[in-house]
């Protein structure tokens, strides 16, 4: 009889032998979920285990809608050319071909080149063509030494966008300073509005692109790209977002 209760013991505690955890994901915003480091990606399974549960994706789909604000359209020059070397980088400002609008007072600007800036520099402006007296500034930038999306940060260079006022920038690769007839030029409109418009509603990447705010949208995908280079479903949300703009050439 005793030998009978060992055996029955040991049995109980294989029986309630606990399954690890796996799930391998974070939420971050309510909306994007941003996977966790390869590490924990692993397989966790250890000897005598099942099969870890997969761990389940919540995927946020990006919608943008165009503003409702009668927002003119825009004649984008897409990496236009006066001249020059067909060698030379091409850059393309990664906006829609309309005036695209932010709550952000010091958005982020993006931008795309199709190979690194080589022989050339970059210059980067912004100006307020409603107003001789407002803002109009031009900054030399890095070059970039790969092709792929690049940003710059208006905060970082004490860049202050007033409400309700339309502001015209430019990405120019510059190849020769003394004839800037063989520039390649990029260019976009921004407009600042009221923060009311998010009241009561999360700022995430799918909401700000439902709401029709380009720039916030796109710089929270890219935020969150940043911080977590290894998820693709990132990267899968930005390309159809630029997609949906017709940017097909920085979707990669």
């Amino acid at each position: 009889m005793i030998l009978l209760a060992v055996v029955m013991i040991l049995a109980l505690c294989r029986a309630t032998t606990a399954e690890p955890s796996a799930s391998g994901t974070e939420e971050s915003g309510g909306a994007i979920v941003v996977a966790s480091s390869e590490a924990s990606r692993r397989d966790t399974r250890t000897a005598g285990s099942i099969v870890p549960r997969r761990a389940k994706r919540v995927q946020s789909t990006i919608v943008y809608q165009p503003p409702r604000r009668g927002s003119p359209e825009r004649g984008k020059v897409g990496g236009g050319v006066r001249g020059g070397s067909k060698a030379l980088a091409t850059p393309l400002a990664l906006v829609p071909g309309h005036l695209a609008y932010t709550v952000n007072a010091s958005p982020s600007i993006f931008w795309h080149v199709d190979g690194p800036v080589e022989g050339a520099r970059v210059f980067f402006s912004i100006v307020d063509e409603d107003d001789l007296d407002g803002l109009d500034i031009e900054l030399e930038l890095e070059p970039p030494s790969r092709a792929g999306i690049h940003r710059v940060r208006l905060s970082d260079l004490g860049i202050t966008l007033n409400d309700d006022t339309e502001y015209h920038w430019f990405v120019s690769v510059v190849p020769d300073m003394e004839s800037r007839d063989r520039d390649r030029i990029s260019d976009g409109y921004v407009s600042r509005i009221d923060e009311p418009l998010l009241a009561g509603q999360e700022r995430v990447a799918s909401t700000f692109a439902e709401l029709g705010l380009w720039y916030d949208a796109l710089e929270s995908l890219s935020d969150a790209i940043d911080s977590d280079p290894g998820d693709l479903e990132l990267r899968v949300q930005r390309n159809s977002l630029l997609m949906q703009a017709g940017l097909e050439v920085a979707a990669r």
